[in-house]
Formats: structure tokens, C-alpha cells, sequence
């Protein structure tokens, strides 16, 4: 398998640390994560990952152009909720600024 089994090895390794750190740390710290939307981003990123690889060597446009259908996709599966829309519109000015 040579270098891409060290990378396989190297993934399911880290992957290990990070599900027994999350185990362990759940016990002494619980933190609520939204599943749900950590989903949607996983979704969204295997979706471009698969598009980006079905086509080879991309050059540097559609990579661009992938790239900036991440946080399109998110806006499409409803990820963002509305205050956190309301604040990107203020930060960007489009929105009327809050008092």
C-alpha cells in the first residue's frame, strides 16, 4: 500500500484519538452539539469533494468555483438560522444595524 496506506493509517488513527477524546471529555465537560447541522456540513462537504474529484485536475476557476459552493450548499440545506443571517447582513451591510 506503501504512502497511501500510511495516509488510510494516519486518518483511521487520528479518527480514534478524536472519537476517545470526545468520550472522555463528555464525561468531565458536556457540550451540546447540534448534530444535526454538523451533518449538513458533512453533507455538503462530501458532495463538493465528490463533484471536485469526478472531473481529475481541475484548473484554478472551478476549483474557485467549488469553493465558493460550500457556503451556498449550506445556505440551500438551511444550515444558517435566521439571527446568524441577520448578523452577516449587518456585518456586510445590508441590514439595518441593531441598537
Amino acid at each position: 500500500l506503501g504512502m497511501q496506506g500510511a495516509a488510510v493509517a494516519s486518518v483511521l488513527a487520528y479518527a480514534v484519538l478524536a472519537a476517545g477524546l470526545y468520550m472522555l471529555s463528555r464525561r468531565y465537560y458536556p457540550v451540546q452539539y447540534e448534530r444535526s447541522r454538523l451533518l449538513r456540513i458533512v453533507v455538503a462537504v462530501s458532495v463538493i469533494w465528490s463533484v471536485g474529484t469526478q472531473f481529475g485536475e481541475l484548473i484554478w476557476i472551478y476549483r474557485v468555483a467549488l469553493l465558493g459552493a460550500f457556503p451556498l450548499s449550506l445556505v440551500l440545506m438551511g444550515f444558517f438560522e435566521s439571527e446568524e443571517i441577520r448578523f452577516l447582513k449587518q456585518k456586510m451591510g445590508y441590514g439595518t444595524p441593531s441598537v
